[in-house]
């Protein structure tokens, strides 16, 4: 009914492994809520605004971000990267490296899986890579993403930011372009959902909204809502994983939501 409580219809989500509930009124329904309806009341606008406070008391500076490239990166690479920054300038965009990456150059982990963000069209983004630096692109349109392969066999990986939202559980997500703070936001735990700036006046800077800098230096994985295991049951062999490489553990809730998602044979 209009009267059932936020937190009575997210119980009923998680215990019916369901995405949306019909809102009846006697006999009439009068609208549907869904799982992003409950992660906006729940986080009210932090959900849809980027103003949140970047999480700075435990913060790497950009000269830190410079010094780990360069002690666990090629120059070659460390090359490519600026440059990415420096087109980006050069056509009107912000473009930001992301997911592991940022979380093992933190860890002091050499990584050459390079993820980069781009606000806006980032398939053209990657066409003018290949225009001006050789090689090859593959665009993925649906997603909004596309592989760039360097004349060296380098492939480096181009995404639009992007929101996602799961029609029912483990489902592949429709996605919407967005803002890096909703792109940030989609990903599975908060050491995973850091953002690098490579725009030249800012490069260095991280975007860290959910505590994942903090996370790292108290070896925690901590997923960034309740929901999160529902709408990707996957992510608790992550988690597991990541617990096995790092030596890093899941926090209270964390636990406790993989275990209810177990409990409801969703893995």
């Amino acid at each position: 009914s209009p009267d059932t409580t936020i937190k009575s219809l997210q119980r009923k989500m998680i215990e019916n492994a369901i995405g949306r509930i019909p809102i009846l009124d006697g006999r009439k329904m009068v609208g549907i809520v869904t799982r992003n309806d409950i992660l906006r009341a729940q986080h009210g606008n932090e959900y849809i605004s980027e103003e949140t406070t970047l999480d700075k008391t435990h913060g790497f500076t950009p000269e830190t971000v410079r010094k780990r490239m360069t002690q666990l990166l090629p120059k070659w690479l460390i090359k490519v990267i600026d440059d990415l920054g420096k087109l980006a300038d050069e056509y009107g965009m912000k473009a930001y490296l992301v997911g592991g990456f940022v979380r093992d150059l933190l860890l002091k982990y050499a990584n050459l899986d390079i993820d980069v963000v781009i606000e806006g069209d980032a398939i053209a983004f990657a066409k003018k890579i290949v225009k001006k630096f050789g090689g090859r692109v593959r665009p993925h349109k649906k997603f909004g993403t596309a592989v760039v392969v360097l004349p060296n066999d380098f492939r480096i990986d181009f995404a639009s930011a992007r929101s996602e939202y799961y029609k029912q559980p483990a489902a592949l997500p429709s996605v919407e372009k967005s803002s890096i703070y909703q792109d940030l936001y989609r990903r599975d735990f908060s050491i995973n959902s850091m953002a690098i700036k490579l725009n030249a006046i800012e490069f260095g800077q991280i975007l860290d909204y959910f505590g994942g800098q903090r996370d790292i230096l108290e070896k925690r994985i901590r997923i960034l809502h309740n929901l999160s295991f529902i709408d990707d049951p996957t992510r608790i062999f992550r988690a597991v994983r990541f617990e096995q490489k790092y030596g890093f553990y899941m926090d209270s809730q964390t636990e406790n939501f993989a275990r209810k998602a177990i409990g409801m044979e969703l893995v």
